[in-house]
């Protein structure tokens, strides 16, 4: 995806001199920021990765003068999740032409880095993470349908939760329970008492002659 380098020169004390009087070092250290960079974004091409919620979204758009290429070799698009995640490979859908659009889910609290490879050139792009964790993510639409539901329904908002289920409840919305509960304690009293008192239990049948 990049290029790493680790330059250990003293710069300080008494081994630092020779360092220090190299007349090349400016141009040592261009050269070496320039090779880090890798190499420049061609003519026609442009990544553009946004987040979108708790959604990476990805762009690719090029020029007229890429149909050929990208007609001969498709994009390849990889991904992975935080410093030492398993690289995937995500599937392009082409929207339009000169627009190529991607997705991932992005997991909360961690980020996700990739690259898109073009014929030779390579796009890196990342780390890029979720704004917001989604529990915390209050969309506008999804507040209002709440609210009308709860103004269907005859809910209203409260602030105290040790008491929400001390809310009154609207006739209509009891249950049987009581009831129940109510006619079974009566049959077992009732079978209670007729087992005290010797009640026999009425047959009806046929008699025979």
């Amino acid at each position: 995806l990049g290029r790493t380098a680790a330059v250990s020169f003293p710069l300080g004390g008494e081994y630092s001199g020779r360092v220090r009087g190299w007349a090349q070092y400016g141009d040592f250290l261009q050269a070496l920021a320039r090779w880090l960079m890798g190499s420049e974004v061609p003519a026609g091409l442009a990544l553009r990765p946004r987040v979108n919620g708790s959604q990476l979204e990805i762009d690719l758009l090029y020029s007229a003068a890429w149909e050929e290429t990208l007609a001969k070799t498709a994009p390849q698009l990889v991904v992975a999740d935080g410093a030492s995640g398993q690289p995937r490979t995500l599937v392009w859908e082409r929207l339009e032409p000169g627009r190529f659009h991607a997705s991932a889910p992005l997991k909360p609290g961690q980020w996700m880095r990739g690259a898109v490879q073009v014929d030779k050139y390579a796009l890196p792009f990342g780390p890029v993470a979720s704004a917001v964790d989604p529990e915390w993510h209050f969309d506008p639409v999804r507040v209002a349908e709440l609210q009308n539901v709860a103004h269907a329904s005859g809910g209203g908002a409260v602030t105290d939760l040790s008491k929400v289920w001390q809310a009154p409840r609207q006739p209509e919305f009891d249950g049987i329970r009581g009831w129940l509960l109510g006619t079974l304690l009566a049959v077992v009293l009732l079978e209670v008492v007729a087992t005290g008192l010797g009640w026999r239990t009425l047959r009806i049948g046929k008699r025979e002659a």
